[in-house]
Parts: C-alpha cells; sequence; structure tokens
C-alpha cells in the first residue's frame, strides 16, 4: 500500500501546485490590470505635449482594451473554479497575456523616450523601474510569465537608449542589465520558496491523511480484540458455572468416600484448565 502512494503521489502534488499557482494570478489578475491602466493613463498625461502625443494617446487606447479585454476573457473562459483539468491552461493563458503586455510596454518606452531630454527620460526609466518591480512578486508564482513580461520591460531601455546612443547610454545598459541579472535572481529564489512551500503543505497533508487511516484501522483492530476477548471469556466461565451447579447438587447427595475425594478434586482441576486457556488466549491475542 505504501508503495502504491509513494508512486502516484508526487504526480498529485505538482498538479496541486500548479492548481494554487493560477488560483494566486486569479485573485491578482484585475488590480494588476487597473494598476497597470492607471499608469499608463499618468504616463499619457505627462507626455501630452510630445511631439507623438498621438501615438502615445494611442498606444495608452491599445492598453486600455487590453487591460479590460484581458480579464474579461480569462474570467468568462474559466468561470469555473481552478481544478487539475484547466490549471495548465491558465498558467499557458498568463504567460502569453504577459508576454502582450510586456510587448506593450516596451513599444510605450519607444514612443515616450525623448532624445536628449534627460528629465523625460529618468521619468520613463523610473516608471518601467516601477512596472517591472511590481512584477517580481506579482508573477513569480510562475516563471514563465514573470519572464515575459520582465525582460521586455527591463530591455527595453538600454535597447531605446543605445538607440537614440549619448553619454548616458553606457550607464543605463550597465544599470539595467545588473537589474534583470539581480531581480531574475530573486524571482528564482521567491519562486523555489513558494513551490517548496506548497508542497509541503500538500505532503503534510497526505501524510496527515495516511496516518489518520492507520489509525482508524489500529483503532478497529483494538476493538476487535476487545470484543474478542469478551466473548471468549463469556465462552470460558459457561461451562465453568455448568460444572459448579452440578457439583452443587452432588452436595446434596449421598456418595461413597471414593467419589466425594474426585468431588472435591474437579473444581481445582477445572479452575486450573480456565486459567491456562484464559491466558493462551490472552497471548495469542496480544501476538496478533
Amino acid at each position: 500500500m505504501n508503495s502504491s502512494v509513494t508512486e502516484t503521489e508526487p504526480g498529485d502534488i505538482e498538479l496541486k501546485v500548479l492548481v494554487d499557482q493560477a488560483t494566486a494570478f486569479d485573485s491578482s489578475l484585475a488590480v494588476g490590470r487597473l494598476g497597470s491602466s492607471s499608469v499608463c493613463l499618468l504616463v499619457a498625461w505627462l507626455f501630452r505635449d510630445s511631439e507623438q502625443h498621438v501615438y502615445i494617446w494611442l498606444w495608452f487606447g491599445i492598453q486600455l482594451v487590453f487591460n479590460i479585454v484581458s480579464p474579461y476573457y480569462w474570467f468568462k473562459q474559466g468561470r469555473a473554479k481552478v481544478n487539475l483539468s484547466n490549471a495548465r491552461w491558465r498558467l499557458r493563458a498568463i504567460t502569453i497575456s504577459s508576454l502582450i503586455s510586456g510587448l506593450l510596454w516596451t513599444a510605450g518606452v519607444f514612443l515616450l523616450w525623448i532624445p536628449g531630454n534627460f528629465e523625460a527620460q529618468m521619468l520613463v526609466i523610473f516608471t518601467i523601474f516601477g512596472v517591472a518591480s511590481v512584477s517580481l512578486p506579482a508573477l513569480n508564482a510562475y516563471l514563465p510569465a514573470f519572464y515575459c513580461f520582465f525582460v521586455p520591460c527591463i530591455s527595453s531601455v538600454p535597447l531605446v537608449s543605445l538607440w537614440y546612443y549619448d553619454r548616458n547610454s553606457n550607464t543605463v545598459t550597465i544599470a539595467f542589465a545588473f537589474i534583470l541579472i539581480l531581480n531574475t535572481l530573486l524571482a528564482i529564489k521567491m519562486h523555489g520558496s513558494l513551490v517548496m512551500s506548497i508542497r509541503k503543505h500538500y505532503v503534510t497533508a497526505e501524510l496527515a491523511k495516511e496516518l489518520q487511516k492507520q489509525k482508524d484501522i489500529a483503532e478497529a483492530a483494538v476493538h476487535l480484540k476487545s470484543h474478542f476477548l469478551a466473548a471468549a471469556s463469556h465462552d470460558l466461565r459457561q461451562p465453568m458455572h455448568a460444572l459448579n451447579l452440578y457439583l452443587a447438587s452432588l452436595a446434596y447427595t449421598d456418595l461413597s468416600p471414593k467419589a466425594n475425594n474426585i468431588a472435591c478434586i474437579i473444581p481445582s482441576l477445572a479452575w486450573m484448565s480456565s486459567a491456562a486457556c484464559a491466558m493462551n488466549l490472552t497471548a495469542r491475542s496480544q501476538r496478533s
């Protein structure tokens, strides 16, 4: 029995881990999309006087539509609760959605970047850094989704800086390369800790179920043992009572001296035999 549990348990636990990962995204999707739309609106308003303001507002419109349609499609397709059958599909959908969102932010960086305007560039840098940093706790539950969003966002700043090369391009490239490596390592560590804690939770739950099952079996065995000993004791006492009644009747009968001696010995022999049988039954029940 234990071998079969060991063979089937890991696969079941891994599927349950995927379910918990998908459930974590379910609870934060709407809030994340709302936050992304708010940041896009703020950035578009700050760059309203830019030469590319038309394209910037168009970019904001696309972001807004995506941030509305994505949760709607998600909840429409996944009205049912996350379970073992749809967890993989939901995680794939999250990955694709994260990739689209990351590419939209990449396009926004190229639209918002103003060559030679250090203040505008710093605004774009801090915006992208903030958006990418928020994705670390939000998406680390499933690393492919995190990579698909984080890498395009962070990579877009050094790419656009090198495209419009100036004296700050090398510094920006080195800084964002460091940020990319550091946050990726941090995401891997956070993901590992999260998955390990979820896996330990389900392993502990399975062990608790198995322990409860074994406890029920042991309690049932103890009950059967007690019932058997009570029945055996009753069966041993019955012939002894019958023998006592028979000997009591002999006491009122005139017997020869020899017969009277035998009648006196019989109770002692009977009680010794009964005690031996009882000890034998007790020893057998303890071995079983």
